[in-house]
């Protein structure tokens, strides 16, 4: 599996990041820790070894996306 198919596109282990991503953030903003002495899991992205807030982004516009900015539409698998 790999993060990202050869057209750029998640696949499934992108989807997969994502999904890990959103409870992060999730449990970040409405966990309370009982032990003030837990820190949060930071990413650290390895090309750099700066810490790494991966989004969600349009692949045409490249414009962040909220769950306010889109809306499901069905569609074929494999269909463009």
């Amino acid at each position: 599996m790999r993060f990202c198919r050869p057209d750029g596109r998640a696949g499934e282990c992108g989807a997969v990041l994502l999904v890990i991503v959103g409870l992060m953030r999730w449990a970040d903003r409405h966990l309370v820790l009982e032990n003030d002495d837990v820190v949060a899991v930071q990413l650290i992205h390895r090309s750099c070894g700066k810490p790494a807030d991966p989004s969600l982004a349009c692949s045409h516009c490249h414009e962040p996306l909220t769950a306010r900015d889109i809306t499901p539409s069905p569609t074929r698998v494999g269909a463009e």
